[in-house]
């Protein structure tokens, strides 16, 4: 995971609401940056099973692990690392569809939520707020 999928969102919005594309913080007033990488390790979470004519599809989600490494922006010093956990629950879903060429065995890591790296983060944001 290189980098998050949507734009974080805007101060004073909830978990509940959708993160807004037009939240566009000026690059110049930033103070921290966080670097997210994929571990690629993590406890499995549920194995899914799924055939379709003669082929056996099996997906192993896990649990996935994010290393997390705060820089401050304007020095470019590293503050410090933490771990974000991504979900450990899953459901298999009843019905999938696979395209020609799709891999037999697949490993899926489960993302971490937004709440998840808003508390990891909490103690640098914090302190750059002071």
């Amino acid at each position: 995971m290189g980098a998050t999928r949507a734009p974080l969102a805007s101060p004073g919005e909830t978990q509940s609401e959708p993160p807004h594309d037009t939240y566009h913080p000026d690059p110049a007033k930033a103070q921290l940056i966080a670097c997210v990488a994929n571990k690629n390790k993590g406890k499995l979470v549920t194995t899914c099973r799924y055939s379709h004519n003669a082929d056996h599809y099996v997906r192993y989600f896990r649990q996935g692990q994010y290393a997390v490494t705060v820089y401050e922006a304007k020095t470019g010093r590293r503050l410090g690392i933490t771990t974000v956990l991504g979900d450990d629950t899953y459901t298999c879903l009843a019905q999938v569809s696979f395209f020609d060429g799709e891999p037999l065995e697949e490993t899926v890591w489960l993302d971490a939520g937004l709440p998840a790296f808003r508390k990891a983060l909490a103690p640098w944001v914090n302190a750059a707020k002071s």
